[in-house]
């Protein structure tokens, strides 16, 4: 075969693989997003007591929880405090060696009662019944201690 033949074979099997992954990637994505994506959007005025709907408004809450170290007022939290440790082993080979890890020393969370607005309707919210997605998370490193 002639080369600018086989260089275009070898760029047309570069551009198939590339394309085969982009898909697989594209698939993995919206694999993610399929819960939130055959969710029916319902107005609150159509939502029964123990329907399995997610819910978008704005909160109202009369006493909000503080989160443990950050004191940020919310209505959920988990909390969690880890502590960098460094431990000495044995491998297979008989040599001692050590790593660093964090083990979780407390973990907590809870959850608040609040009203969900939307527009001129309301809802109470039993927030130890709910599921909470997409949380905002900080994570803050003090020394050996992490807490998130």
């Amino acid at each position: 075969m002639e080369e600018h033949v086989v260089k275009v074979l070898v760029c047309g099997g570069i551009g198939f693989v590339g394309g085969i992954v982009c898909l697989v990637v594209a698939r993995l994505k919206d694999r993610q997003n399929y819960i939130i994506q055959r969710a029916t959007p319902l107005p609150l005025s159509l939502v029964n007591v123990h329907d399995d709907v997610w819910l978008k408004g704005v909160a109202e809450c009369a006493s909000p929880l503080g989160s443990p170290h950050f004191g940020d007022s919310c209505l959920h939290y988990s909390y969690q405090l880890e502590e960098r440790v460094t431990e000495t082993y044995t491998d297979s080979k008989g040599q001692t060696r050590t790593r660093t890890v964090w083990k979780t020393r407390e973990r907590s969370s809870a959850s608040a009662e609040f009203l969900l607005r939307d527009g001129d309707l309301k809802i109470a919210i039993n927030g130890n019944d709910a599921d909470f997605h997409h949380l905002k998370k900080d994570v803050e490193t003090i020394g050996s201690w992490r807490h998130t």
